[in-house]
């Protein structure tokens, strides 16, 4: 007897050579067992996806295929590979979408369920509205659709939406305090992460056709209650596409939660994902930490998810984009601040120069305060902890006389006719730096955590239109889902300790949009002798690797 598989009624059912046993940990989707179940499963169903079919052809090889397994793989096939295709939605009068946008557009239309990596600035927005809009028109099954994204870009999905579909499709705001949805649902609806968390149990009761993922690795966490929620959410819906320029931010395991939502059937189980496809080596308490993807089982991987995962980097698709042209600013702590930092670096404890004493009880708050002295003068207040037999909270506030401040107003008054925009994971650094260009009336928009939506669209809306000649912004507030493509030149006061938030933040100036411009100039301030100078080390060594 040899191997055989069949296609039956939405399954595959494999019938395995007794001789050649198979047990369920070879594979990553949840076997049924036909028949009396033991450690070797001699006659198994899968769902039919064409993950587990690859896996499938691989794991069991020279096994005897039926005509409606033949068929159904080569229907795959072809769906997968397929390029070229014209749109069979006509987009708005001046608005022409990237050759790369058709593409995706069609491909989410032949396999449903897709995950875009494209690198940032590229318009990944554009080519998932396009997708869905196409894949409605030839099968009638992907409205209504649901946008998650972050808070800060709720805005720009709607804007884009309204500019790409607006003269044929419903759109729907569901934010705020009087957000409502109709009970016969159609169209596109738009909300974020947070509103989604807190309204599951009334968007789960919805039948979506297509639920989109912005920024999808904020749901890489499998164990947070924000990858629970759009996990449901999404088991509720017939297709998912899922969107990130940076989605793996450590290992291929960052992106298991968002393939789970996109594919259940092939990816159900995470520990048999890990076990088939990853690398992996001892972590803390002797739990597995993944490396990297298997190099014996990276071809197979791929072959799996094809048709389903594609990338667009910048180079091939934007080689008109200007490039980007590094430099870094260098600045010195004044001595008494350099005795100081240097103290605090070693003991972490130090004099400061008030009289009062900086003292940590953990590595964290030691970052903190060290990443605090890079930029300028502080101030240190304690506050008792109810517990007695804990630590005092320690509060470090950044005062006026930041030498990072007064490096950057050097960089305007040397670009005396460019847009500026600033960037600083310090709210307090941002708020140093906005004081100093009120002082030298230069105006400014201001980006940062807080604002209303309608605030936040208004900076942003003044700085591109060139009302305001620079723009401040924290990185969590302005680094992801903004477009200020005004700015041809960027500078970060500091570095946040994410490689994909530095990315992602530089990025809202270098996108589509940018070609104006020769260069996009990334100018670091860094303090000399510092932790400064470390973290950016450490950034471009992952940058690079």
């Amino acid at each position: 007897m040899s191997h055989a598989l069949a296609v039956v009624e939405g399954s595959i059912v494999a019938m395995v050579d007794p001789s050649r046993p198979l047990g369920q940990a070879a594979l990553t989707g949840a076997a049924k067992p036909l028949g009396k179940r033991t450690d070797a499963i001699p006659a198994f169903s899968l769902p039919l996806t064409w993950g587990n079919l690859v896996q499938l052809s691989s794991t069991l090889p020279g096994a005897a295929w039926t005509p409606e397994r033949d068929a159904w793989a080569v229907e795959q096939v072809i769906a997968r590979t397929t390029t070229g295709e014209q749109l069979t939605c006509t987009p708005p009068e001046g608005r022409t979408p990237y050759p790369w946008q058709v593409e995706a557009a069609g491909m989410f239309a032949r396999v449903g369920g897709n995950l875009y990596s494209d690198d940032p600035g590229t318009g990944k927005t554009i080519s998932a509205l396009l997708a869905v809009m196409e894949r409605h028109l030839r099968n009638a099954d992907a409205l209504p659709a649901l946008v998650v994204c972050p808070a800060s870009v709720c805005s720009a999905w709607l804007e884009a939406a309204r500019d790409w579909l607006g003269p044929w499709m419903r759109l729907i705001d569901y934010r705020g305090p009087k957000r409502s949805l109709p009970v016969a649902l159609d169209g596109i609806v738009v909300t974020s992460y947070n509103t989604m968390t807190l309204d599951a149990v009334k968007l789960k009761r919805h039948a979506w056709g297509t639920v989109i993922l912005d920024e999808h690795h904020l749901v890489k966490n499998r164990d947070a209650k924000r990858t629970q929620v759009a996990n449901q959410v999404c088991k509720g819906s017939r297709h998912v596409i899922a969107l990130s320029g940076t989605p793996l931010t450590h290992s291929p395991d960052d992106v298991f939660a968002t393939l789970r939502m996109i594919d259940p059937g092939t990816w159900p189980d995470h520990d048999r994902f890990v076990q088939r496809y990853c690398d992996t080596d001892a972590g803390d308490y002797g739990e597995p930490k993944v490396i990297g993807l298997r190099g014996d089982r990276a071809g197979e991987f791929y072959a799996g998810m094809a048709g389903a995962w594609r990338r667009v980097t910048k180079a091939d698709a934007l080689p008109f984009l200007p490039p980007k042209v590094r430099s870094t600013r260098t600045v010195t702590m004044p001595p008494k601040w350099r005795k100081v930092y240097d103290e605090f670096a070693k003991t972490m404890a130090a004099d400061l120069p008030d009289g009062g004493q900086l003292d940590v009880m953990s590595v964290l708050t030691q970052l903190i305060g060290l990443m605090a002295i890079t930029a300028g003068p502080c101030r240190v207040e304690y506050e008792p902890d109810e517990d007695p037999n804990k630590a005092d909270h320690v509060h470090i506030h950044l005062e006026p006389g930041s030498w990072k401040v007064a490096a950057l107003a050097e960089v305007l008054a040397e670009r005396p006719e460019q847009q500026v925009l600033v960037f600083s994971p310090s709210r307090q650094l941002i708020d140093l730096a906005a004081a100093r260009l009120d002082a030298d009336r230069i105006t400014y928009a201001k980006i940062v955590g807080g604002q209303t939506t309608r605030k936040r669209d208004a900076e942003k809306e003044a700085f591109q239109a060139g009302e305001r000649r620079v723009c401040l912004a924290t990185t969590q507030a302005g680094g992801v889902g903004l477009t200020l493509t005004a700015a041809s030149t960027v500078v970060f006061l500091s570095r946040p300790f994410s490689l994909v938030e530095a990315l992602q933040a530089e990025d809202r100036a270098h996108r589509i949009g940018s070609e104006r411009h020769e260069s996009i100039e990334i100018v670091d301030i860094v303090t000399e002798h510092s932790i400064d100078q470390r973290v950016a080390a450490i950034l471009r060594d992952r940058e690079q690797s």
